[in-house]
């Protein structure tokens, strides 16, 4: 191509570049008004088709992102005010589109899964009640079961579930077995100096559960008054007011043996295992866990940031749901920092400026060759003819000055809770100082300060969605320099500080401002004499005020991006076994109380009769009304008929109609 065809071609492609960014301007100019009008979503709109036609242009691209955060935010405020009014299917279209727009936005992240979530229990619920209307009561418990799994807050579906356990029991999960209960209806046992072999065997009639007894469990005497209780409690108390333990080995068989430390050893099975860890530290977990379950063998897989326990099988589960407790995300805030550095300078500086001084010299010859001056002997003969007289001028001075100079810094910085945030915007001005060595010599050394907005944020994220700021401003500047001996330049610094604690809600601005720097200057420059006198002294001298005028207006929001994490009361509540003992469990101040419902005791055998193993026999039909048998009397109650076992040797009375 010849040169004449490549410079229109050249000319073209700069006229198409010139257009593209005259409209990529004007487009971002309609973006600029949108925001302020706080219309983001259009504002996103125009920064995106701005940002597309110059993608290098940094500008449009801090437009586009800051755009894109303050759009996600509107939709998920409006999102969250649809879903206090159970209004769904809105919500989780502003969530989507608050977490479209701002990926980072955690809270969008996990309120879009809320609704979701919402959304899905009600689909199950509703299947639930279909199901129950056709008479599947098996696919209808699954589908509440389903929807409460969802949503915990589905008290329809919780209500749906507890008629379910009213109308049928449910199975009883002890040590890691569902044993397969007859009942879960409430058992009340009322026996006295009975043996407690005989206790359990009435105990294993009444759930259906076979207990073996180890050769060394004695049938010692024991008492108990226990009235509409659950099969787990009725067991945990016989085992502790008697010092007894227990391995359940299946589905309904559970071996009696005593607690000492040699048949603990016997028949305890040890169980390992690994915890991987996503937040907390492996070091301080181990810890956390030594304190806690008594556990003595752990060790720390630094690298997976893990620990490795090996201990009883309710120590373990303590174990987990303690890391599931604590091993929780921190909390995260973006700080948006606003600070805006207003100065203004005036200045006047009207007058004559008067001459400092005056000269009269005297002409210099050359007198003899090189010497150049006058001579001693001349300096009698000088008269005015020979002097010359240097007269100094005047200057008119009439200035005015008035500028403004604003330096804006809005600074968009994530940080994680309880951690310290620092923002720097300015210079690293050298610092001189000079040594004088032992040998009259001197050394330079240069450090370096800070010059400039310094900014040192500490936020402490409440569970209330508030924050506690420790907030810590510095703003300094250079001020006129001097020249030391060894021709070193030092700089005076100004510096203007604020430091302070404050709580701001999620999104709450607070702008912090008079840190305002005031100084006023005036000089007058005058001839002695002619510029005292009055009125026309004014004509002998000139004046100049300077007025130079600085404040610092800061405003700081916290946006919460990750909340802090609190679980529910049950994984925070947690039964942790005795003193001795550290184990997971249930406890019995948790248990709801039972219906009113109960179980008729089947014929326990007598008192004076040892059991081995205690069996229920009668688990294929109901048996016929037993006759009475000596050492039992049955009390009529509502819904529950407790045993009552006499004292042996007392003489048995006849069963009441």
């Amino acid at each position: 191509m010849s040169l004449k065809m490549k410079i229109p071609a050249l000319f073209l492609a700069c006229l198409f570049f010139a257009a593209g960014c005259t409209t990529a301007a004007r487009t971002v100019r309609e973006g600029d008004k949108f925001a302020a009008a706080g219309s983001w979503d259009e504002a996103v709109l125009n920064y995106t088709e701005a940002f597309k036609k110059d993608p290098r242009n940094l500008e449009y691209r801090m437009k586009y992102l800051t755009a894109k955060v303050e759009a996600a935010r509107i939709h998920f405020a409006r999102g969250a005010d649809y879903l206090s009014r159970a209004n769904h299917e809105a919500a989780l279209l502003e969530f989507k589109a608050a977490f479209l727009l701002d990926p980072t936005f955690r809270k969008a992240e996990e309120a879009l899964k809320k609704a979701q979530n919402q959304i899905d229990s009600l689909y199950h619920y509703g299947r639930g009640i279909e199901f129950l209307k056709d008479r599947k009561e098996a696919e209808a418990r699954r589908s509440f079961k389903r929807a409460l799994k969802l949503d915990p807050d589905n008290a329809s579906a919780a209500a749906e579930l507890e008629k379910f356990k009213k109308e049928a029991g449910a199975g009883v999960v002890i040590d890691g077995y569902e044993l397969d209960l007859k009942s879960a209806l409430p058992i009340t046992l009322e026996f006295k100096d009975a043996g407690v072999k005989t206790v359990f065997g009435v105990l294993a009639k009444l759930s259906g559960v076979n207990f073996v007894f180890d050769s060394d469990v004695r049938d010692a005497k024991t008492s108990v008054y226990l009235k509409d209780s659950t099969f787990k409690e009725a067991l945990d108390l016989l085992l502790t007011t008697n010092n007894l333990s227990k391995k359940v080995v299946g589905r309904n068989a559970v071996i009696i043996y005593p607690s000492t430390p040699n048949k603990l050893r016997q028949y305890e099975e040890m169980v390992v295992k690994v915890f991987y860890l996503t937040n907390i530290e492996a070091q301080k977990a181990v810890n956390l866990i030594r304190t806690m379950v008594r556990a003595k063998d752990l060790y720390v897989h630094a690298e997976r940031n893990a620990i490795v326990v090996r201990a009883k099988p309710e120590s373990i589960e303590l174990a987990r749901k303690i890391l599931e407790a604590t091993d929780l995300a921190d909390a995260e805030v973006i700080l948006a920092v606003d600070v805006m550095e207003v100065s203004r300078r005036k200045g006047l500086e009207l007058g004559i400026s008067p001459p400092s001084s005056a000269t009269v010299s005297i002409p210099q010859e050359d007198v003899s060759g090189d010497i150049t001056g006058i001579l001693l002997k001349n300096l009698g003969h000088l008269s005015s003819a020979d002097l010359i007289a240097t007269i100094p001028s005047a200057v008119l001075n009439m200035k005015v000055e008035d500028g403004d100079v604003e330096i804006l810094a809005n600074p968009r910085i994530r940080v994680k809770n309880n951690e310290k945030a620092r923002i720097h915007i300015g210079d690293r001005v050298p610092i001189i100082t000079t040594t004088v060595l032992s040998n009259q010599q001197t050394q330079e050394t240069v450090q370096y300060q800070d010059v400039g907005l310094k900014l040192s944020v500490e936020p402490n994220i409440r569970p209330n969605d508030e924050v506690d700021l420790k907030l810590n401003l510095e703003v300094s500047s250079l001020g006129k320099g001097t020249v030391t001996n060894n021709l070193s330049t030092v700089y005076e610094i100004g510096t203007r500080n604020v430091e302070t604690t404050l709580r701001l809600y999620d999104g709450e601005t607070q702008i912090i401002g008079g840190l305002i720097s005031d100084r006023e200057r005036t000089t007058v420059a005058k001839i002695p004499g002619l510029g005292e006198i009055p009125v026309l002294g004014k004509l002998f001298s000139s004046t100049k005020k300077e007025n130079d005028k600085t404040d610092i207006l800061l405003s700081i929001t916290p946006h919460i991006v990750r909340k802090v994490e609190i679980p529910d009361d049950d994984v925070t509540r947690i039964w942790s076994g005795s003193e001795e003992s550290p184990a997971a469990g249930g406890s019995i101040m948790e248990m709801e109380a039972p219906p009113d419902e109960g179980l008729t005791p089947p014929e326990p055998p007598s008192a004076g009769g040892g059991v081995e193993t205690g069996a229920d026999e009668s688990q294929s039909a109901p048996p016929p009304s037993p006759p009475p048998v000596p050492g039992i009397q049955p009390v009529p109650q509502e819904g529950t008929q407790p045993a009552i076992l006499p004292p042996e040797g007392a003489p048995a009375e006849p069963p009441l109609p």
